[in-house]
Order: structure tokens, then C-alpha cells, then sequence
């Protein structure tokens, strides 16, 4: 006996025998996919936080290229909207540093899934930041409610693996006057 397979996407295979049946009647049953990871669209499937919105995500490859001091000054000028301001400009004072998405008062920073401050954001390390997006506008952070009305930074951290994988990097600096005043008295 013949059997046809019927495949759409989104909806789970059927396999049907046609055993010299001249017409063929098939149920599609939806297929199932989680919401936390993918969305099913007419076209195929997508991750969820690409089709919410204004979105801009920065390169993991990219934060790691330039040795800084810390996050704050590897995503300056990274991601478009996105105002980093160091306030103190003190060499390693990274708690007076301020972020707004075009414009607007402090976003919402998440961290793997659940709300953090700037003071722990600011101590992540960008080798250790697997996925960075942020979210500009009031359709992509409206999931996030009431507290995302000024925007939302996503981070996601890596996962461990079986194995080992090691990685070095150092960062050496000095600062001092290369040329001391001399000021004129009264």
C-alpha cells in the first residue's frame, strides 16, 4: 500500500495510505512550539524577541574585540539609541555610569530572564554575555510591562559546557600628567 506524507509548516506531519483511493481527506493538527522560543509565522518560524519590535542586537564577537575596563565602555556606541554616559569619568568607577534608550529615562535591564540593576550590569563581563539585544520601542518592550516604558536591555550569559575551554585576557594601563602646568602667581 502507497502512502503520501503531508508536511506544512506549523502543522504536525500527516502520513495518509492512499490504497486506490481516488479523493484524500486530511485534518491538519496544529503543531505545538514553545513561546519562550520560537513563534510560528506564515512563512516558518522565528525567534519571538525578532518579531516584537524595534529591536537592535549587538555581536557577542563584537564586545569581546577592544579591551575596556568594563561593559559600560565596550557597548558605548555599539548599539544605535542606545546613550551610554559615564558621569564620574574615573578611571575603574563604573557606578556612576547612566543609560536611555533615544532619549528617555533609565530602561529596564533583564539578565538572563529576571530584572537587575545597573551596578550588576555594569560588572558583567563581556566574555561572559552570550546574546545582547535591546529593545527601543513600546511594541517589543511591552512584555515586559510598566517598568519597560523607557526600553529594555537583554542579556543573556552563557551556559556551561562539558570540557574545558580556556580564555586570557589582560589589560594593562597607566595614567598620569605628560605635562605639569606651571601656573602664573598673583
Amino acid at each position: 500500500q502507497e502512502t503520501l506524507v503531508f508536511s506544512f509548516i506549523g502543522m504536525t506531519p500527516q502520513e495518509v495510505r492512499i490504497g486506490g483511493k481516488t479523493t484524500i481527506d486530511i485534518v491538519m493538527v496544529e503543531a505545538s512550539f514553545g513561546l519562550d522560543e520560537v513563534v510560528v509565522v506564515g512563512y516558518g518560524t522565528q525567534k519571538k524577541v525578532n518579531l516584537t519590535g524595534s529591536i537592535t542586537a549587538i555581536k557577542t564577537d563584537n564586545l569581546t574585540t577592544i579591551a575596556t575596563q568594563s561593559l559600560p565602555q565596550t557597548i558605548m556606541g555599539r548599539a544605535p539609541g542606545l546613550f551610554v554616559k559615564n558621569v564620574s569619568g574615573q578611571p575603574g568607577k563604573t557606578n556612576n555610569v547612566s543609560y536611555n534608550i533615544r532619549g528617555f529615562g533609565t530602561p529596564l535591564i533583564i539578565i538572563d530572564g529576571m530584572p537587575a540593576t545597573a551596578e550588576v550590569f555594569n560588572l558583567l563581563d563581556p566574555n561572559d554575555i552570550e546574546d545582547f539585544s535591546v529593545l527601543k520601542d513600546a511594541s517589543a518592550s511591552a512584555i515586559y510591562g510598566a517598568r519597560a516604558g523607557d526600553g529594555v536591555i537583554l542579556v543573556k550569559t552563557k551556559r556551561g559546557k562539558v570540557g574545558i575551554d580556556m580564555t586570557l585576557t589582560s589589560n594593562f594601563g597607566v595614567q598620569f600628567f605628560t605635562l605639569a602646568p606651571k601656573f602664573v602667581d598673583s
